[in-house]
């Protein structure tokens, strides 16, 4: 087997296909990152190793991250003396994004190595761009091992705030994160008409195509159903991590649902869960109308616990009773969309 230097400079990684990825120091060698299923492993990037019509990942300097995805294995290291993220399917390395090269909102001018994240779909990662009437920070998503997209760009319109409110630095204050459907989670800071430091910060998750849904944001007031009325909230966080091929948990899953803690301004705080509504409330067995066999579900899993969203559980709280029975018969007949 390979005798490593050191094995300390990330966390190892394993995708649902059983794929493991790891960074290690080789003597004689230098930084190298590695994947394969346990026993098979081959080394994927490595100092002095040339980039296929970029150039040659410098030497002697050290991978700051190792993602995984079901396409391959992601590097963020430095080409030619510029950060770059880094990607081998296998087969073939190349670059999702490098300091110098272009992308969707002109020339990456600065990659951000401690916020990206990676899913069974794709890598979201933070950058600045430069160039003539670009803005100068985004939030870029790769998925399925296509093209680069924009999530989210310095100076555009935050989804759910009122006229005159865009997004502020996104390289500096973002937290992201990706689920294995390829669905964004986003935590931002905002600027504009009327915000102010305790209502500047909100939270979205944002679908493949790019649809915005509005979870929540400092300043909002929340009634928790516990008797203590409305609380404003004061603080989000949300536990992005570097992805679900890590090991490591994190507050989102692929259902849609993100878990965060919540501070309000009287001091005290909570666990929220914020979950997406169903594509069609009532369908509790997703045949495209809400009818008998809705109803039958529900009856025959009255007072069951199980997984949200299923088994009869219309409301996405876990349990099937009386709240769930209301939903259905509230949208009885509903043809769904689609």
């Amino acid at each position: 087997g390979q005798v490593f230097g050191g094995m300390d400079s990330s966390f190892p990684f394993i995708n649902t296909a059983g794929t493991v990825a790891f960074s290690g120091t080789v003597p004689g060698v230098g930084d190298t990152i590695w994947s394969g299923f346990p026993g098979l492993m081959d080394v994927n990037l490595q100092d002095g190793e040339v980039v296929p019509g970029v150039g040659t990942i410098n030497v002697n300097t050290p991978f700051w991250g190792v993602h995984l995805d079901n396409f391959g294995v992601i590097g963020f290291g430095s080409i030619d003396g510029h950060e770059a993220i880094m990607h081998h399917d296998g087969t073939t390395l190349s670059t999702i994004a490098r300091v110098g090269a272009a992308g969707p909102l002109g020339v990456y001018t600065d990659l951000e190595s401690g916020t990206g994240a990676a899913s069974d779909d794709g890598y979201i990662f933070v950058g600045r761009v430069g160039g003539s009437g670009a803005t100068d920070s985004a939030i870029f998503r790769r998925l399925g091992g296509g093209a680069t997209t924009v999530v989210a760009r310095e100076g555009d319109h935050p989804y759910g705030f009122w006229a005159g409110v865009e997004f502020d630095d996104l390289f500096t204050y973002p937290t992201v994160s990706l689920d294995d459907s390829g669905r964004a989670f986003v935590r931002a800071r905002v600027r504009g008409l009327g915000v102010n430091n305790g209502n500047n910060m909100g939270l979205w998750s944002v679908e493949p195509d790019g649809t915005f849904n509005f979870i929540m944001r400092t300043g909002q007031w929340i009634d928790l159903g516990d008797g203590g009325g409305l609380r404003q909230v004061e603080a989000i966080i949300l536990n992005s991590e570097p992805g679900t091929n890590s090991g490591r948990g994190r507050g989102v899953n692929t259902r849609g649902d993100a878990v965060v803690r919540v501070s309000f301004t009287d001091d005290t705080q909570a666990i929220i869960v914020a979950q997406l509504p169903p594509a069609c409330p009532g369908d509790v067995n997703e045949d495209g109308i809400v009818d008998a066999q809705d109803l039958a579900m529900v009856l025959a899993q009255w007072d069951s616990t199980g997984p949200v969203g299923t088994g009869g559980d219309a409301n996405l709280d876990g349990l099937v009773d009386a709240q769930d029975l209301a939903v259905v018969l509230a949208t009885w007949n509903h043809v769904c969309e689609g």
